[in-house]
């Protein structure tokens, strides 16, 4: 046991920088998912305006849709249809709030 605590303490940087890069690729992974998310979410809103989505519940799914086939191809664990969709939902009603008025500061009803 003491071994084990010798190593670990004389390799503490390189475990504190495998922690730092974790870290970083966890938050870089959410910001890359909600980019992909919002270019759905407008690639939906342009199908609507040619008139191949009819609703903003069907641009919803078709956004929620695509992304979750785009996160199972990557192979990302964890990530069910229904995360996805909350994840879509949230991101629509945080891009609605900011048309409405310029600011996100839930001025609009959900």
């Amino acid at each position: 046991m003491e071994n084990l605590l010798n190593l670990i303490w004389e390799w503490r940087y390189v475990f504190l920088y495998a922690l730092g890069v974790i870290a970083f690729a966890v938050f870089q992974g959410k910001q890359w998912i909600k980019c992909r998310a919002y270019a759905f979410m407008l690639l939906a809103k342009s199908k609507a305006k040619d008139g191949i989505l009819n609703s903003g519940q069907a641009q919803e799914d078709w956004a929620v849709e695509a992304l979750y086939i785009l996160l199972k191809k990557l192979k990302i664990p964890f990530v069910t249809e229904e995360t996805v969709r909350v994840i879509v939902k949230k991101l629509y009603v945080l891009a609605k709030d900011y048309l409405d008025d310029g600011k996100i500061n839930i001025s609009i009803s959900k």
